[in-house]
């Protein structure tokens, strides 16, 4: 196994390798400690064995210090988003690519009266995931029928439950596990216009 680190995700350098043992069942749990931190904006992972194997990959975690890494947040968000309380709105969030999720989560500082979560493949055409649930608090979890593939996630609200609906500060998009991989966080707010 061989960790490798870029800033352009064209240009590599070795970071480290590990020769690893393959288990008679094919099952392969490498660790490769580095000498010291490193900081790259991409990292790849590329696994090699002398006989063709079809390989899974179940998960890759980085550490410092026995001390579990988030990559890729922010996980702190402090922006939130405002409507301009005229009648049917809606925001989108791009996840960067195609995911696959179950789950939506919001947090809402206001919530919306009534609107859906909406998906689409190209910020175009949308389709709908599910209704916004009718409940009082500040966070919906919402658990999609089937799980979802998509880039795009939106937000539709169709009615205010307040002349100015105000949108989560958070969304999270989450996998069939229940882990949430997908953290966005949405623009500052925009003042709204008389």
């Amino acid at each position: 196994m061989i960790l490798s680190g870029s800033e352009d995700g064209k240009t590599w350098r070795e970071l480290r390798r590990d020769a690893g043992r393959l288990r008679t069942t094919g099952e392969f749990k490498p660790s490769i400690a580095l000498p010291a931190p490193v900081r790259s904006r991409y990292y790849r992972v590329e696994l090699r064995c002398g006989r063709p194997l079809r390989w899974r990959v179940g998960e890759v975690a980085f550490f410092r210090g026995g001390r579990r890494l988030d990559l890729g947040g922010p996980y702190d968000f402090s922006s939130a988003w405002m409507s301009a309380g005229s009648g049917e709105e809606w925001v989108y969030v791009d996840l960067g690519a195609q995911c696959t999720f179950d789950r939506v989560k919001l947090d809402w500082i206001r919530r919306a009266a009534e609107g859906s979560v909406e998906a689409s493949d190209d910020a175009v055409h949308w389709r709908t995931l599910a209704p916004l649930p009718n409940a009082a608090g500040a966070i919906d979890e919402i658990r999609l029928p089937e799980p979802a593939q998509a880039r795009y996630v939106r937000l539709r609200m169709t009615k205010p439950a307040s002349p100015r609906v105000i949108s989560s500060a958070k969304w999270k998009c989450g996998d069939a596990e229940g882990r949430y991989r997908w953290r966005i966080r949405l623009p500052p707010p925009r003042p709204a216009v008389a």
